[in-house]
This record gives C-alpha cells, structure tokens and sequence, in this order.
C-alpha cells in the first residue's frame, strides 16, 4: 500500500489534474492533496479543506506554523548576504560546509519556533504580504557537503550572468525553507512530496555542480532523483558554478570535449549514496517501480547533456565571428559527435574545418578539425572521404611535428581503426604494427597508448582468425593493466572482454569463463553484474553447455528484473536468451509459455520497451516456425508488425527482422507475391535506415536478387545484382571476398540470361582474382 501510494502521486503529478493540495502558495496543482502530514492525503476531510480556504493568509500562517506542511516559500538571493554578515561574514563562515553552518549557525537561530527560516521570517512579519520570505522560483538542488559559500557564490555568479535582480530572486534552499529540527522525523512520503511538489511548483530547478569534473550531485541519491523530478514535471534545468569553477569548466570545453561525455557516462544511480540510508532504499524502491534504474541513468546524461549543448549555443550566440567562435562551434560538433549525434555535429565540424583551412592550412587547430571531421565521416559510413582526410592529416602532422611524435600516431591509429572497420586487415595491420613498434621506441610497454595498440592489433588477429597471437598479446597486455590501473579500470574490462572471446574461439570454454567471472566480480549488485552474467549465458549457450547456460540466464533475468523492471529491453534479452536455451534441451512449451508471459507483462508496464517486445515476439514466432506451425509464426510476426504504431522509428532493426523472417516462410509455403513484396519492404527499410552501402542492406538486397531468381525474374534479379557488386566495389574494394561473392551472382544471372559474352568476363576476373589471394588450386574450387 505504502509503495502504491507513491505511485499514485507521482502518477499525480504528471497528469496535474489533482485540486489544491498542501503547498503553501504557488500551483494550486501540486500533489499529495491535504493540508497536515497527520492527514491521510488521499482522503482529506472537505470540511478540514474548507476551514482553510476562506482567509488564504490566514491559512498559510496556519500550515506554516506546523513543521511537518511544506511551503514553496523561500528568501531572497540578496537576503543571504544579510544571513552571512549577521552570523560574523565571510571569515566567520570560511571553510565551513553547508551541514556545519545549519548545525552552528541555522539550528540555533531556529530552535525555539522548531520552524524553518523560511516560516519564521513569515510568521514573525506583522504584514505577511512584505516579509522578506516569499513564494520561491527557483529551486536549489545541492549537496550538503559543498562549502556553503561556494554554494552562494555560484547563485550570485548565476544571477549576474541571467540578468537576475537578487533581491527578486527567490531561492528555495532546503536550509531555510525546510525545518531542520525534525528531519529524521519525517516519513519518506513527505520527503518525497517535498520535492515533487517544490519542483512543479516552482519550476525552475538550478543545480550546483561542484566539482565539474567528477561532480558530487550526480553520486547523491537526492539530487540525482532532483533530476528526474525536473524532467516529470517539465520544470526548466539550469547549472551555477562558482566563478573560477566556470573558467576552468569552459576551458575544458573548448580543449577536451571527450571528457564531459566520460563524467556523464559514469552516472550509476545504483551506486548513489545518502546519508540516511532509509532515505536512499525507499527512492530505490520508487526507481525501480517507475522510471528503472538504466532509463534514470539514461535521463540524467540526456539532461546534462541538454544542458552542456544549450551552453555552447549560447556561448556561439553571444560571440562575434572570430577564432573563440570557431572554437565553440567545434567543441559543439564534437559534443554532438560523441553523442552520435552525427546530423547535427556534421555541419558545425565541417564549417570550422573549411573556414579554418582557408585561414591557416597547417595550423595545429586546423588539423585536429581535420581529424574530428574524418572521425564523424568514420562513424557515418563515408569511409572514402574519411581516408582521403585521415591519410592528409597524417601526412600533414608529420611534416608539421616529425614521423614520430605521439600526435602523428594517433593520427596513425585512427587511419588503422578505419581500415579496420572496412575489413581491410592488411592495411590495419600494417599501420597498427607500424605505429606500436613506435609507441614501444618512445614510451615503453607501460603506456596507455602503447596498450592501446597491442588491443587494436590482437583485435586484428581476432578477426583475421589469428587466436592464438591475439591471445599472447592480451595475456601479456592485461598483466600491465591490471598493475598500471588496478582490476576495475575500464581498459583492464574491455582487455578482459576480449580476452574472452578469443578463448572461446579456441575452444578454451573453462578459460574464458573464469575471465568473464573476474571481470563480474566487481559489479555484484548492479545492472553491470547482470550484463556480464547475461554475456556468460550467451558465450555459453553458444558452444551448447546448456546447463551452466541456464544457471546464469536466469540469475541475470533476475538481477534486471530487480534492478530494470519487467518492461526493460535488458530484461527481456534475459528472457529470449532462456527461451532459447529452454527450446534446445526439449522444453519448448516452458519456452513459449516464459515469452508469451514475459510479453504480456512488458506490453502492461509502466515504461514498455517496444523495440525490445518486438524482438521477444519474433523470438516466439521462431519456436513456432521449428515446430512447423506456420499459422501460429505467421500470427506472433504479424504480431511484431503491428507494434510498429507504437514505435518512433519505424525502420527499428527488429521490425525489419520480422519482415524479413515473414518474407522467408511467405516464400517456403509458396505465397510468392506475399514474400516478394517484403522482400522489398525490408530493402528500402535497410536503405532508409543504414544507408545503401551497408552490409545489412546488401544482405537484403541479395535476398531480394535470389527470390527473383527464384520467381524466373532474371532482369530484375540483374539490377539488384549490379547495384549490389557496386556497393561492394566502393565499400571494400575489388579484392574482397564479398566483392567477389557478389561478381559471382551477378555472372550467374547473366549466364541464366544467355548473355554468355557479359558473364565470361566476371567469371574470369573472379578466379584471377581468387587466385591471385589464395593460390590455383583453392580458386578454382570457390569458383
């Protein structure tokens, strides 16, 4: 009942259609409506209600006399100089923190009314209409350690540089506008109301970041629920530093961009703290009913994120065109860029690179925009024009700095990391072997660098099918992680990670479970230990050890269930996954009935996964095709089909699988018209979504090309062909195994056709070609 009240409100509150409600002036929409805590808030008397309304001054000195009913009343900014100069100035308060000045300071101030300032100040005024304490508008989110007077100064920094008065500027700071004589008192209920309503009601949130680089707030269980509070009740978020915490912080920005993107990708509301932990497991438990703990997460970096973007657009507006103006722009387009948010990043980047190289064609400036730029085309697939600005900016670098300077090689490594996307392994190699040979000559083994690129290299081999030398290179490597940066640095994770996966591709299966475990041992108890667990369970089910693939399937459903809910995608994934491994050891029926229970629930929650409910449908949908009942598969893909209403991409990778698999049984039971037209449908999805150079949307194409094949449509199939084998060309080139590949089907087709002369000629590049890479006798057997 407790845990269905706090849904109800915060339900409340986002509908805002709840009558007038305990806070004291302000919206009369708040939640939690009556006037006393000692009054059940669901169910307040009207004539208690009505009491209270004909003389709202009257009313308001009366809730405000009670310690236990909150008010949005709140001081002036102006009026905590007056606070610091009557408790002995600046010296007197120097170094103390925020919970020192309530305990010497505030508390004593307060002890006899046992009331807040905020109320006090009010009570005593003879003419509540001119007391000093008035209703709030901006809503101060903090952390009770900081210095208090860091805190004052970053909201007068805040004021100055808004063009706010501060004897206008009402703040409400817990300090003042909260009791702080019965705190421990108080049930989470209110608390939770406090902030609920104090936020809609103000609606104006300003949270103090304290220090930028690793801030305290966002491992506060209060201010980071502060956060999503702001976003439920659409207030407006703001950020106030102190004034030399500011300068440092746009510093930063314009120099290394990548670092804001790392502090706010280590939000883990899971591992936030509060002094009282009663506090934190009861806001836990509230996470967990509602928004989940990855989408809080989620919410956070997307606000503060919102937040870094809004300052660098203003910082671009309030600058004339110069050289500190093109500094913004690209550490926006940068920003934008780590976000993957590539549309937007790309016309920022590719401004100041064009207007930069007009200006200063060699300047240092002028080529790290070269590379950011070459860096976003990477990311977006135009892999030509990223290798014509990467291969210019390392050769640029190298007349500019010499062929070994620790700049050139990253330049180097970026090329590498290109090819390698490509697949073209031996240019990566190459440039990769090349470029640590260099990182060893200058910095040695101990180097992040350096480690750095014996990881790109046994990455290489990995895919090259070269296990046994990537394996050495990350055995010897990881040793020197975990000595340099301990066992529980990203880099000794990602090194574990991969370590895993070439020892599985050896067959080593009790090797790569033990790394996996070590790497999960420091995440017991957070979606991170579930994760790992869950990829354990896949590793395993892979190589058909089904029964330890159960064991862990299930202890990862149960961790995301606990931590995500029932209707995150995550938990769902855990879900398929034990689905599959129920279905492989004779146990279908368990697999069908876990999914079709597993759906319901997700589709009922709160805050359903679409994509991922898609995806649980097309895995049901695929125990039904196994056991040959099609009218059932058809039903469940349909199914998958119909969710797409609900979805904001409508080309989401898992309704184009279930197109894609719909197509395949329309084809295996004849209905050739039904299969050819989704088919088509999943191409132009692909095209939309990923590009027409994509090896996804190749792979469609090629399924396309068959069936017209297969329906006797050869000059269809022909151009599907053609438009394919040039993908291929621009994508990896003339040498490559799926060039080849797909030179070989378009020959079939013309050879089908009777245009002998046309398909001779692919026929005999395709085996020049073959044997040139694999030698006579192979080629002639791929042919």
């Amino acid at each position: 009942m407790h845990q269905r009240r706090i849904l109800s409100r915060i339900a409340d509150l986002v509908k805002a259609n709840q009558s007038t409600g305990n806070v004291i002036g302000g919206d009369s929409t708040a939640i939690n409506p009556g006037l006393h805590n000692n009054v059940d808030p669901l169910n307040a008397p009207s004539d208690l209600l009505e009491s209270h309304s004909t003389d709202p001054i009257q009313a308001e000195r009366i809730a405000m006399a009670d310690p236990n009913t909150f008010s949005i009343k709140g001081l002036p900014l102006s009026y905590f100089t007056v606070l610091i100069n009557q408790w002995g100035g600046s010296d007197a308060l120097n170094g103390l923190t925020t919970t020192e000045v309530c305990e010497q300071f505030l508390k004593p101030m307060t002890k006899q009314s046992g009331l807040s300032l905020c109320a006090q100040l009010y009570l005593e005024a003879n003419n509540p209409i001119s007391s000093v304490s008035r209703d709030a508008k901006w809503f101060i989110s903090h952390a009770w350690k900081y210095k208090f007077l860091d805190v004052v100064s970053s909201l007068f920094h805040f004021a100055q540089k808004h063009n706010l008065d501060p004897a206008t500027t009402i703040i409400w700071f817990d300090l003042f506008s909260n009791s702080q004589h019965n705190t421990a008192d108080k049930p989470f209920e209110w608390w939770e109301t406090v902030f609920m309503n104090a936020v809609k009601s103000i609606g104006n949130v300003i949270m103090i970041l304290q220090p930028w680089n690793d801030p305290i707030p966002l491992k506060r269980v209060w201010c980071i629920f502060e956060v999503y509070a702001s976003n439920v009740t659409k207030s407006e978020f703001h950020v106030a530093m102190t004034p030399a915490d500011e300068a440092d912080f746009l510093a930063q920005l314009k120099s290394n961009i990548t670092h804001f993107n790392t502090v706010l990708g280590n939000v883990d509301s899971r591992k936030s703290d509060s002094w009282n932990p009663s506090d934190r497991d009861a806001i836990f438990n509230v996470i967990r009913q509602t928004v989940g703990f990855v989408a809080l997460d989620r919410l956070v970096f997307e606000t503060l994120s919102e937040w870094i973007v809004g300052a660098l657009n203003q910082l671009i507006h309030s600058s004339s065109p110069n050289i500190r103006h093109l500094r913004w722009k690209g550490a926006l387009g940068n920003f934008l860029r780590l976000q993957g948010r590539f549309t937007d990043a790309e016309p920022l980047l590719t401004e100041v690179f064009t207007l930069r190289k007009k200006l200063f064609p060699m300047s240092p400036d002028t080529l790290q925009t070269m590379s950011d730029v070459a860096l976003l085309y990477q990311l977006q697939g135009k892999f030509t024009e990223s290798e014509q600005l990467h291969l210019e900016c390392v050769s640029s670098r190298q007349k500019l700095y010499g062929p070994d300077d620790t700049i050139v090689l990253v330049s180097k490594s970026n090329l590498a990391l290109l090819y390698q996307s490509q697949r073209r392994w031996d240019d990566a190699e190459t440039l990769t072997a090349e470029s640590l040979q260099s990182w060893l000559r200058i910095a040695g083994l101990r180097n992040t660098n350096t480690l750095a690129c014996i990881h790109n290299l046994a990455q290489i081999y990995e895919a090259q099918g070269r296990f046994t030398e990537a394996e050495y290179l990350l055995v010897e490597s990881l040793e020197v992680r975990k000595e340099m940066n301990g066992t529980d640095h990203p880099s000794t994770l990602i090194t574990l990670g991969t370590l895993s996966t070439v020892y599985e591709s050896l067959g080593k299966f009790q090797e790569a479970e033990k790394v996996i475990l070590e790497k999960t041992s420091i995440w017991i108890g957070s979606s991170k230990y579930s994760d790992t667990i869950h990829n354990l369970a896949m590793t395993l089910f892979h190589t058909r050890i089904f029964e330890q693939s159960e064991v862990y399937f299930r202890e990862a459903l149960k961790g995301r269930l606990l931590v995500l809910g029932v209707g995150d995608g995550q938990t769902l994934a855990s879900v398929n996954g034990l689905a599959f491994v129920l279905q492989s050891t004779n146990r279908a029926d368990e697999a069908k009935t876990l999914l079709s229970k597993s759906i319901e629930n997700a589709i009922n929650s709160e805050s359903p996964t679409f994509p991922a409910i898609v995806s649980s449908l097309n895995v049901l949908a695929s125990i039904f095709q196994s056991e040959g009942n099609m009218v059932e598969t058809e039903q469940v893909y349909l199914q998958s089909l119909e969710m797409r209403k609900n979805l904001n991409d409508q080309d989401d990778n898992q309704i184009i699988v279930a197109l894609n698999n719909l197509a395949f049984l329309y084809q295996s039971s004849n209905r050739d018209q039904d299969a050819e037209a989704l088919f088509e449908e999943v191409v132009e999805a692909r095209e939309r979504k990923l590009g027409a150079g994509h090896k996804d949307t190749l792979e469609a194409m090629k399924n396309l090309a068959i069936h017209y094949q297969v329906e006797g449509r050869l000059v269809e199939a022909e151009v599907v062909c053609r438009k394919r084998l040039e993908s291929f060309k621009n994508l990896l080139g003339p040498d490559n195994s799926p060039t080849l590949e797909a030179m070989t089907m378009l020959g079939v087709v013309l050879y089908k056709l009777d245009r002998f002369t046309d398909a001779e000629p692919l026929f005999q590049e395709v085996l020049a070609r073959r044997e040139q890479i694999l030698g006579n006798h192979v080629a002639h057997s791929l042919l």
